[in-house]
């Protein structure tokens, strides 16, 4: 695809949510590891919010592919750049 002005914050909130799950993924793996071992941990984590994480990025790419119904390019190729 090419990239627009408007598609160049990409990087940002790939970033922002990339970086809120990382943070969210270790809380919560500190609070398991007071009871359970590291790997008990680890894979009850990912059980619990693993499935969250699925959802937000669900209903994130379905909220941003409204914006594939605009009749403006920048926005349409925004819309597509963040549902891929």
């Amino acid at each position: 695809l090419e990239l627009t002005m408007v598609s160049s914050v990409l990087g940002s909130l790939v970033t922002i949510i990339g970086v809120s799950t990382v943070v969210y993924l270790s809380l919560y793996f500190q609070h398991l590891r007071e009871h359970l071992d590291r790997e008990a941990a680890f894979r009850l984590m990912l059980q619990i919010v693993g499935m969250d994480i699925v959802w937000v990025c669900l209903t994130t790419a379905t909220g941003f592919s409204a914006q594939l119904s605009s009749h403006l390019h920048p926005v349409r190729s925004f819309g597509l750049t963040m549902v891929m």
